[in-house]
């Protein structure tokens, strides 16, 4: 029957018609429409509701996702909380695919609203109609797809009027706070006056050119320099790196951390990512960048993940405070996937205050000492710890190579 087919489902215009081409499409296959309640909107039972009964009216599954989390803060904090909870429900479901109804409206204006932030040829290069998932580590081996953004908002919306379909309208679709909505706005008044959206089309696809072979270029380095171990750390043979450009060097590093210290994103990208590694090469001591740890010697660099920030940026709840019962499956540091051998609680190695025993020492002392500090182990109701990927390799794994070989563009 194939995976089931699993889209995010506002009950606007634009999702009414990505679940009707599915419905469409599907054949056997379960269609699921998925409504995010992030309850930050006065009515936002009322319209997930509306949305429910809309979806199940058509002929599909509907089910409405609650966020129960903390109260949700500004675009970004609300899109990664809406994507967590599409993750968790998409593989719950059995489906590796995500479908999204983004527009060519969206796609115009995320380009112009990415211009105004400043960036480079990657973010101009905007959404992709086939692109990894945006978040890490809930969306590892996810997928979105966007089968819309050939059309217009305006063309779906004709098309669903002509079946007599009625789509939610959102009244945040005209609050001017947003400026999503001031440019759409003034988008409009563009075309009015014989703006040509195909041409800004036509440049977003150029970029798009440019990012791809950017990207493989990347691809290439990964598989040809780096090498990932078991205990956390990569090692990059540098010698090829004087060899490619400041942009593929500046995207190199940046998926380098991220594989490392399991960001969702890099707080200092492009430029400060290439000052950092000619600081280094030219004989700098260590550096702390992004959550990562990097060294350089004789040819050879280092990425370690900071000790100082397992703390800070660590699996929900805080792993040192995590007690878990034998055989449950947990992602610590955002990075390390466990499956606990025994009951206890999990943290990093520099959280722990108990002796190793003498084979574990022995064990670490193959290990780079900056690689040590962030190692999670289980501490047991006995008051032993044990160091996972010494004791238990078989019940623990490494994800960075997995985000490391990613190569999608990022979108909005």
């Amino acid at each position: 029957m194939g995976e089931p087919l699993v889209v995010g489902f506002s009950g606007g215009s634009d999702s009414l018609a990505l679940l009707q081409y599915l419905l469409k499409i599907g054949g056997q296959r379960q269609v699921h429409a998925l409504h995010v309640n992030h309850k930050i909107k006065p009515d936002a039972d009322e319209q997930a509701n509306k949305a429910k009964e809309l979806a199940l009216a058509l002929g599909a599954r509907a089910k409405v996702l609650l966020w129960n989390g903390n109260k949700l803060k500004g675009h970004a904090n609300a899109r990664d909380a809406r994507y967590q909870m599409l993750a968790a429900e998409c593989k719950r479901l059995g489906s590796s695919h995500l479908w999204i109804a983004h527009t060519r409206d969206d796609q115009v204006e995320t380009f112009f609203l990415r211009i105004a932030a400043g960036s480079g040829v990657r973010g101009l290069a905007v959404m992709g109609f086939d692109a990894p998932f945006p978040i890490w580590p809930e969306g590892a081996g996810l997928r979105v797809l966007r089968p819309l953004l050939a059309h217009s908002r305006e063309y779906l919306r004709n098309e669903l009027k002509k079946q007599n379909l009625c789509w939610l309208e959102d009244e945040a679709n005209q609050d001017r706070n947003y400026a999503r909505v001031r440019l759409r706005q003034q988008l409009r008044k563009l075309q009015d006056s014989g703006f040509a959206v195909e041409r800004t089309l036509s440049t977003i696809s150029h970029f798009q050119q440019i990012a791809a072979i950017e990207q493989e270029q990347v691809k290439a380095l990964m598989h040809s320099v780096v090498e990932f171990s078991p205990f956390g750390f990569v090692t990059v043979k540098t010698a090829r790196l004087s060899a490619v450009s400041s942009q593929v060097l500046a995207r190199f590093f940046e998926k380098l951390m991220l594989s490392v210290s399991g960001g969702l994103r890099c707080k200092h990208t492009a430029g400060r990512l290439v000052k950092m590694w000619k600081a280094l090469h030219e004989g700098s001591g260590p550096v702390t960048l992004n959550g990562c740890l990097l060294k350089y010697n004789d040819g050879v660099l280092w990425v370690f993940r900071d000790p100082g920030s397992v703390r800070r940026y660590s699996v929900r709840p805080a792993p040192n405070t995590t007690h878990l019962q034998a055989g449950s499956a947990m992602i610590f540091d955002q990075r390390w996937k466990i499956v606990l051998p025994v009951e206890g609680r999990v943290m990093a190695l520099a959280d722990n205050k108990e002796p190793l025993d003498a084979d574990q020492r022995r064990l670490l002392g193959k290990v780079p000492f900056y690689a040590r500090a962030s190692m999670p182990g289980v501490l047991t109701s006995a008051g032993e710890f044990l160091l996972l990927p010494m004791k238990f390799p078989e019940h623990i794994s490494f994800q960075g190579a997995v985000r490391g070989m990613e190569t999608g563009i990022r979108f909005a």
